[in-house]
């Protein structure tokens, strides 16, 4: 977005530029009817072009800006000016939660302040009926006192009809605090937005974000699909309480998360203490019966009475001798067992498993395809899934006899089987496979030119350019089980 600094939105004169993100601007501005500075939010200008957009931006600010919460950033006024939408907020000379995170975790009483603050700034607003939609610790703003300020409440909304972002679709939040459910673009509610602040707990306790990847989609990915790093296995004095507040909140069905941010609080602030929450009491026919019961005396008694409930049974020797003589047979048979089905099984397993690659070429009754001089590097390119093996089978060709990385596969492909395509699978995921081509086909010297993916149906497809003779690479590839990938690689004509 252009710097509007030295220019005038109705009364705020735009002072300086405070940051950019993906959605929008923020600029420092002077009111002079109240003499003080303020925090302007501007839109993208492509946006106050359409209808839809302004009427949706005027009814949702209008919601956003009767939330009155000592935690939330209040809206003071909002409109159109210059060809633009804009949002107006006090201007606050703090930091966020994310300069303050900087990769380190927080301490224990910053943590369950901070949680405590914006969980419950949460919870009020969803019982306005107001969802956030892209809680983060940028949208979390700190005072001088070190209080939180949740911002940008209702923005996703407000862009959700008007945005497709490249790679994701129809999408609008952050993917490293993105839950499942708004990666796979259905309905959200608000355990969505519990689920981002079990993002920025986990993140806070250990330091470190739960999901990482090379591009947005592959974090998106991630979060739907992955299993969840435990926070004890990257940061090992994390107690055990802790770790089971982080995973109800990260729960992938969002059925399994806490109800309502402020559980989430009281989970937290119970595990921190390390105490139970309080149960209710269970109908009295389903308490037990204690052996011994002690219970006050009348006045001028002994202080504590005594009371067996039951008399003690005896226990029979001979149902003892029983017990240990059937245990006794029963592991001797284990044993046998285990000596009989184990050899069995350690010759079954002899053998080592190979994967089996089969390039589809010509029909066993077309002439053999020539031999071409291979006119790139025929070197395989040392990639961090280079260690994916396979055998290969070349239909009307000779067998390859020996096993070699799936980048010689690609290589050999490129110089000698031009004009057909290459059908395989490989045990990695689709976003290792996205990553895996682009580095096989840059080492190679070509481009990649587009990349489409489909979350829904797990399906990826890049086209690259620059092959020596003038042919794009199309690389097509589906996730069959979250862990292998069926590819087609081919060329076309450009």
């Amino acid at each position: 977005m252009e710097d509007l600094t030295g220019k005038t939105l109705d009364q705020y004169q735009i002072v300086g530029p405070l940051g950019e993100g993906g959605m929008a601007a923020v600029f420092k501005a002077y009111q002079p009817s109240m003499d003080r500075y303020v925090a302007v939010k501007v839109l993208p200008k492509h946006f106050a072009s359409e209808p839809k957009f302004v009427q949706r931006f005027e009814r949702e600010a209008r919601i956003i800006a009767k939330l009155q919460h000592p935690h939330i950033l209040p809206i003071h006024d909002f409109g159109q000016a210059e060809g633009y939408t804009y949002i107006v907020m006090p201007y606050i000379e703090a930091g966020t939660l994310a300069e303050l995170l900087q990769d380190n975790p927080l301490p224990a009483p910053q943590i369950r302040r901070i949680i405590a603050q914006v969980g419950d700034a949460l919870d009020y607003a969803h019982a306005e009926g107001v969802i956030h939609r892209d809680v983060k610790p940028s949208n979390i703003m700190l005072d001088e006192r070190g209080n939180c300020l949740l911002m940008d409440f209702g923005i996703g909304k407000i862009l959700a009809g008007s945005i497709q972002l490249t790679n994701t679709g129809d999408l609008v939040g952050t993917p490293a605090y993105m839950s499942p459910e708004q990666g796979l673009g259905t309905e959200i509610d608000g355990r969505s937005d519990i689920y981002s602040l079990g993002v920025m707990l986990y993140e806070m306790i250990t330091g470190r974000a739960p999901f990482n990847a090379e591009t947005p989609m592959a974090v998106v990915i991630k979060h739907i699909y992955d299993p969840l790093p435990p926070p004890r296995e990257v940061k090992s004095d994390i107690s055990e309480p802790i770790e089971r507040v982080v995973l109800k909140a990260l729960a992938k069905d969002r059925d399994n998360r806490f109800a309502t941010p402020n559980e989430m609080v009281a989970a937290l602030e119970a595990a921190y203490e390390n105490v139970a929450l309080p149960q209710p009491d269970p109908p009295a026919d389903l308490k037990p019966d204690s052996a011994d019961k002690t219970i006050a005396a009348p006045e001028g008694a002994p202080s504590k009475i005594r009371v067996d409930a039951q008399p003690q049974r005896k226990i029979n020797p001979l149902w003892i001798f029983g017990v240990i003589a059937t245990l006794v047979v029963i592991a001797v048979l284990g044993l046998i067992g285990l000596f009989v089905f184990g050899r069995q099984f350690l010759t079954a397993n002899t053998s080592e498993p190979t994967a089996t690659v089969v390039i589809a070429a010509a029909p066993a009754t077309a002439t053999p395809l020539p031999t071409l001089t291979p006119t790139l590097d025929p070197t395989p390119t040392t990639a961090p899934m280079a260690e994916t093996r396979a055998t290969a089978v070349v239909e009307n060709q000779a067998e390859f006899d020996t096993e070699f990385p799936l980048p010689e596969v690609v290589v050999n492909f490129f110089s000698r089987y031009e004009g057909d395509s290459i059908n395989f699978q490989t045990n990695i995921t689709i976003e290792e496979s996205i990553a895996f081509y682009r580095e096989v086909f840059a080492a190679q010297g070509l481009t990649e030119r587009e990349i489409t993916t489909n979350i829904t149906e797990r399906t990826f497809s890049m086209v690259f350019d620059g092959h020596p003779r003038g042919l794009a690479i199309v690389v097509q590839g589906t996730d069959l089980d979250h862990g292998t990938t069926n590819i087609n690689i081919r060329f076309e004509d450009i």
